[in-house]
């Protein structure tokens, strides 16, 4: 990377999905799950996540990750500390990537991303544009994601996070973008 913002790895997961209520509650979870994921794989490598999703109605309906992995400032490192390399931080990416399907979710995990985005929701919920926006897709295209919405964020089972997931490992095409 010739800007000074270090080696980074750069990727966008995509996979159709319907974008019913049941889905996109289990999307919102499953992006907690793989960020959590992604870390532990990466801790001591010497790099950072950030890590942003979406579900798009138009023009097809997606579930969209797209991943940044950052090398971290050495400043901060322990004397003795290794930065891995970014070869090697990609392939526990696509360890991490390649193994969603078979991965088990525990349902503690799913509980911990089920108040996360309880409170989450609660809180864009205090805001008059969120209305605006949630109405429009009530009305325009019957996507109710706010009535009962806690009820519906309970329903989410580690099975439905791992069924949103595992596409996203088998997408019929991948490219990875590396900046040094």
């Amino acid at each position: 990377n010739m800007k000074g913002d270090g080696n980074s790895i750069d990727m966008v997961l995509s996979a159709r999905q319907p974008l019913t209520v049941e889905n996109y509650m289990a999307s919102e979870i499953a992006a907690g799950v793989l960020k959590q994921m992604i870390s532990e794989a990466i801790s001591g490598t010497g790099m950072y996540l950030r890590l942003a999703h979406n579900c798009r109605i138009y023009p097809q309906e997606r579930f969209n990750v797209m991943i940044s992995v950052v090398e971290a400032d050495p400043d901060g490192f322990a004397r003795d500390a290794q930065m891995s390399g970014i070869d090697d931080v990609t392939k526990i990416l696509r360890n991490v990537l390649e193994e969603l399907p078979e991965t088990e979710i525990s349902e503690d995990v799913v509980q911990k991303y089920k108040t996360v985005l309880k409170g989450h929701l609660a809180l864009k919920m205090k805001d008059p544009h969120y209305w605006v926006q949630a109405i429009v897709k009530r009305h325009l295209d019957g996507k109710d994601f706010t009535t009962s919405y806690e009820s519906k964020i309970d329903a989410v089972t580690p099975a439905k996070v791992k069924a949103v997931l595992a596409p996203l490992s088998n997408t019929s095409r991948v490219e990875y973008i590396i900046e040094r």
